[in-house]
């Protein structure tokens, strides 16, 4: 083969694919808006739990509602981040 149909091949299964990774990501409104939801009663819930405590325990509390903890390994958010205290 030529250097010139190389070239094209190499691009254009370069945009095959990068069209397809792009595709595997988008979200729809429906799916945004009930994410968000999820993530604000869960936020709700945590910081409710954080009422019986006082001081530096609350605040701690009222952080660790605001960031849950991370999954290192994987990047996702671990099914018991909330705590209560």
């Amino acid at each position: 083969m030529t250097r010139t149909k190389v070239t094209i091949l190499a691009a254009a299964l370069g945009l095959a694919f990068g069209a397809t990774a792009q595709a595997e990501g988008t979200m729809t409104k429906s799916d945004h808006a009930s994410a968000k939801a999820a993530i604000e009663a869960d936020y709700k819930a945590a910081k409710n739990n954080c009422e019986g405590s006082g001081g530096n325990a609350k605040d701690i509390c009222e952080a660790r509602a605001k960031h849950p903890k991370f999954d290192k390994s994987s990047g996702a958010i671990s099914p018991n981040a909330r705590s209560s205290g």
